[in-house]
């Protein structure tokens, strides 16, 4: 069986940095990160992997901007949206509107990722 193949979106390159590099050892086939918004509509665009690690609140092109080309780009695009911050009421209702397959909240568990991902299928 392939690996499910990945791309990771965060502002911070530390972060992206350890995630790949757990992931990778976890068997998923990272293909590709970025630090934005547009780098992920990008990316997503030239490789179409099967699932989207998504930060949701970066300084310029954020997640929101992401996940809304995405849903126009293929409004059945497996999207995991991993953010630190406690949305605002208004920013939940927005993410919610926008369809995200999982939302995580930072600090999170690498086994509960691993596991969103082996539910999403392919």
């Amino acid at each position: 069986m392939d690996s499910t193949t990945a791309i990771v979106i965060d502002d911070d390159k530390e972060t992206v940095s350890v995630f790949c590099e757990y992931m990778r050892g976890m068997g998923i086939d990272v293909r590709g990160f970025g630090y934005n918004g547009k780098q992920a509509v990008e990316l997503y665009e030239r490789l179409r992997p099967d699932v989207v690690f998504l930060d949701l609140i970066m300084p310029e092109y954020d997640g929101f901007y992401a996940l809304d080309r995405l849903r126009q780009i293929d409004p059945d695009s497996k999207v995991i949206v991993i953010t630190a911050n406690h949305l605002t009421e208004a920013d939940g209702a927005r993410l919610e509107n926008l369809n995200p397959t999982r939302v995580v909240t930072k600090p999170f568990d690498v086994n509960d990722i691993l596991r969103f991902v082996g539910e999403l299928g392919k």
